[in-house]
């Protein structure tokens, strides 16, 4: 796994742990991609999702959506 992966997942996991909203993930996918240059496909699209999933209840994820959505998308090879 590259680093800005392991960057991202590290602080996207603390949220999960600690302080889970569908705002403050969203919050956190989009000064991640303001703060960094992102050239890994899969990683920009996570991130471009999940910076989305406060826009409306329609596109509201649970924790555990979140993880399962990480895993489909980031973690599988």
């Amino acid at each position: 796994m590259n680093d800005l992966r392991l960057l991202f997942l590290n602080g996207l996991f603390y949220l999960l742990d600690n302080n889970y909203t569908a705002s403050n993930v969203a919050n956190y996918a989009f000064e991640f991609y303001l703060d960094h240059r992102i050239t890994d496909a899969k990683l920009a699209y996570v991130i471009d999702y999940l910076s989305g999933i406060d826009a409306s209840p329609e596109f509201e994820m649970d924790k555990d959506d979140v993880i399962s959505f990480i895993n489909n998308n980031l973690l599988q090879s």
